[in-house]
């Protein structure tokens, strides 16, 4: 079940009234002019908008107007920044550390999650306002930077195993959509991870060296292991090295390295050098005594 937003009203109020089509009546903002018709009309285009959406919304589009009403925004610049402001608000709050609050709103700061959710509700009923009255885009589309256009790809593809409609959506319209952003967005949102990250059981190391790599019961040490792999293995429990960065090495970035030459057995280790895959052959060897000093 959808979380319900709270918030107290300051210059409007919000009341369920019966409304033919809506069995359970329908979620109204009243202001001091009379009814705000443009968001009965928004709820008129929704298809059955569910009650919880239409308190989620209603709260949000009458949070809008207490800020409008608290700031009465009149140059084109303060109008172009009301917005942003408003969205600045729900971050921080009206009540300043010494307890005023010049505009009268008594906000408290919301969560990062939930200031999305309230202007994702103003940004679509700004949106039917301009189609359907003609009024200036509250939230308008604008070229999206290179990082917005990851996440909507990643957006897409997070979609892709869920949605039943992503099919009607080709190349071409994911890059239109990804290709435009809203000027004005809620940052600092949290991902949220559903389950643990995958790990190998630390306790199983000893047997995926004495067994995981083995093809053969007899024979050289070099022909009954797979020597390749386990170092690789190594570099990576004990390397920290990610998932392909062994495979960046170059031979020559293998070197053996005496620390005592009296022990013959654990005299000699193994330096390993990682570069960037397209340097690693080409590092002169003063260099890497520089990287190992």
């Amino acid at each position: 079940m959808a979380r319900r937003l709270s918030h107290t009203p300051r210059f409007h109020e919000r009341l369920t009234l019966p409304v033919r089509g809506h069995p359970e009546g329908m979620r109204v903002v009243l202001t001091a002019d009379g009814l705000l018709q443009s968001l009965v009309d928004y709820f008129d285009h929704l298809i059955a908008p569910s009650p919880t959406v239409q308190r989620n919304a209603a709260m949000s589009v009458g949070m809008l107007w207490d800020f409008f009403v608290a700031t009465r925004p009149t140059t084109v610049a303060e109008q172009a920044v009301f917005l942003s402001e408003f969205v600045r608000h729900l971050g921080s709050g009206t009540i300043r550390p010494d307890g005023s609050d010049p505009l009268d709103l008594n906000w408290f700061p919301v969560s990062p999650d939930r200031a999305h959710e309230i202007v994702r509700h103003v940004t679509a009923y700004g949106d039917f306002c301009t189609l359907n009255a003609g009024a200036e885009r509250l939230n308008p589309l604008v070229p999206a930077s290179f990082s917005q256009r990851i996440a909507a790809f990643r957006h897409f593809e997070h979609q892709r195993t869920s949605s039943l409609l992503l099919h009607v959506y080709g190349p071409r319209q994911k890059a239109q959509r990804a290709a435009m952003a809203r000027k004005v967005v809620v940052t600092g949102v949290p991902t949220k991870a559903t389950n643990a990250p995958r790990h190998f059981p630390f306790t199983h190391t000893l047997a995926l060296f004495q067994q995981g790599f083995q093809r053969a019961e007899s024979g050289p040490l070099w022909e009954r292991y797979h020597i390749r792999d386990m170092l690789i293995a190594l570099l990576q429990r004990f390397g920290g090295l990610r998932v392909s960065e062994p495979f960046h090495l170059f031979a020559q970035d293998i070197e053996p390295l005496i620390v005592n030459p009296h022990d013959p057995v654990w005299g000699t280790v193994a330096d390993v050098l990682v570069f960037h895959p397209s340097a690693g052959s080409m590092v002169c060897p003063p260099f890497r005594e520089t990287l190992r000093a």
